[in-house]
Formats: C-alpha cells, structure tokens, sequence
C-alpha cells in the first residue's frame, strides 16, 4: 500500500543541502553535550562509557570556523524545508538509509549516514511510520514531516497511512539464523586528522583526560564530520547568519 494509492497528491521536491545535516547536527547537538559534561570529563573521565566519552569529547576538537559552519547550514537547510512545506503538507523520506541491524551489531549507517539527522537540525515535527519489509523480512519506515506546530497534521498523515497499510500489524522473524548482511556505509575520509593530531590538539588546548588510547577512536568520530563540514563552507549560501532563526508564525 503506497500513500498514492490511499489517495495523496505526491510530488518531488528539492533539499540539496539537506545531506549535509548530519555533519551540522553532529556539531552543535555534541558541542553542547560538551559544555555541559566538560567539567565531569576533567574530573572523573573514566566514569563514562568510551563510546559516550570519545563521540561527546570530540567536540571540542572542532573550530570555530566549523561550529559557524554548522550554524549556517543549519539557516539554509531549515529555509530549504520550511519553502518545500509551504506548497505541500508534509514531506515523507526514508527513516534509515538501511534496514534493521541484527542485535549485538552496530549500524551499518553511522553518523554521517544518518537521515533524521537533516531534520532534526530543522526543529520540525516528524513521525516514523513502518512502511514495509526487506526480502529478507527486515522492516523498513518512513518520516512524515510537517510545518511548525502541525504536529496534527504529521499525526493525522502517519495514522491514515498506517490504518491503510497495514504494517504495525506484521512483525518481523525473531529466530536464530544468519541475517544478510547490509553493506557498510561509505566511510568519509578523515583528511589529515590522525592519532597524533589528536594527542597534540588536545596538549595545546589542554585536555588532559584525553589519553593516547582514546586517540584512534577520537579520530574516527570526529574525523568525518572535520571532513564533511570541510566540504560543506563550499554549499553555504553568501550571507547567511548563524545565531537565531526566524520564530515560525
């Protein structure tokens, strides 16, 4: 069942800035985590867990070039959705770029991968919804987006599709066996970001929780979104500003 079939008007619509969100969404969202755990990190690093401690502690290896640069994206790719949603009442997009990963393993999507990132960056309202399953039996959904403050709408649009579809109904194969496996997500280079760069940013700065051990992994958090918002100050429109968005009406 496809929302076309339950009588909605579809049309294509352009967001090309919108696969630079994640990078954009990664900064300012792990930039404030910083702030507010920088003191703790100092204190009692080794209380957290290594993922939360390196994915949280890599921000505060970006500039403030690139924390601006997120910023601005944030303007353009939040303009980008909100002139998409004022000739049309929701957007629906792919939740995942991959199916459901098997339990124990970790998602072949990864950060810079990820497709609620860009809309999350927005401050829209969106809804995931089960739209189907793989060959394979893995289910798959979408998100419903909508306007500022018409969580109704996204409500009402995710409710009629999945009372026409069906799917919440279905559940997928929980049983033991093998999984194909999805392919991994293209890994984005890290550029000249490596362990030791990490070791001596974090000696001029001052950080003395980050240890030699946490390097490699520090690297391979903060390596791709350096990467990405590298890429992006070549897409950021002239004369954008960072601080504030207009308040929607």
């Amino acid at each position: 069942m496809t929302m076309r079939q339950s009588g909605a008007a579809i049309r294509d619509i352009d967001l090309p800035h919108a696969w630079l969100g994640p990078a954009a969404s990664w900064a300012i969202a792990y930039t404030e985590s910083y702030a507010f755990h920088r003191a703790n990190f100092f204190a009692r690093p080794r209380d957290y867990t290594p993922a939360f401690l390196h994915k949280i502690a890599g921000a505060a290896f970006l500039t403030a070039e690139e924390r601006i640069t997120a910023q601005r994206l944030r303007q353009d790719i939040t303009a980008e959705f909100l002139e998409a949603l004022s000739t049309t009442d929701v957007i629906v997009v792919p939740t995942t770029a991959y199916p459901a990963h098997p339990i124990g393993r970790a998602s072949p999507q990864g950060d810079m991968r990820s497709l609620t990132r860009s809309v999350s960056l927005t401050g829209l309202p969106a809804l995931a919804v089960p739209c189907g399953f793989t060959t394979a039996g893995l289910p798959v959904s979408m998100q419903v987006i909508g306007r500022a403050w018409a969580e109704g709408t996204v409500l009402r649009v995710g409710y009629a599709y999945e009372q026409e579809a069906g799917w919440y109904q279905r559940q997928a194969p929980i049983k033991p066996g093998p999984i194909p496996s999805a392919s991994p997500a293209p890994v984005v280079s890290a550029g000249a970001i490596d362990a030791q760069w990490v070791m001596d940013f974090a000696r001029l700065t001052g950080l003395s929780f980050i240890a030699d051990s946490d390097a490699e992994p520090i690297v391979a958090s903060i390596g791709p979104v350096k990467a990405m918002l590298a890429e992006a100050r070549a897409h950021v429109a002239v004369g954008v500003e960072p601080p504030v968005r207009p308040a929607p009406a």
